[in-house]
């Protein structure tokens, strides 16, 4: 059975409400905690998640996240406001 993906603006509320419940400090060390866990993908899909559908604060959380976990996309410069990764 095929899954429908949520729209960027439903991810974006998502994001809203996590970073609303367990505040920074929580929510990258909930997202760190999960990262660490998971493996790597199968197949290397990118997907880049922007201030343009999720809040600033997010996207800085997830950035910290992704260096600490050391889950960088390789060969990708750095955009402001743009977190690249691996999508899951």
């Amino acid at each position: 059975m095929t899954r429908a993906r949520l729209k960027l603006s439903q991810e974006g509320r998502l994001w809203e409400i996590a970073l609303a419940y367990f505040g920074p400090e929580k929510l990258l060390e909930t997202i760190v905690d999960l990262w660490e866990g998971a493996s790597p993908p199968t197949r290397p899909t990118v997907e880049h998640m922007s201030t343009d559908t999720l809040p600033a604060d997010v996207v800085n959380i997830l950035k910290i996240a992704q260096v600490r976990v050391g889950a960088l996309v390789p060969d990708r410069v750095p955009v402001p406001g743009v977190v690249t990764l691996y999508a899951r």
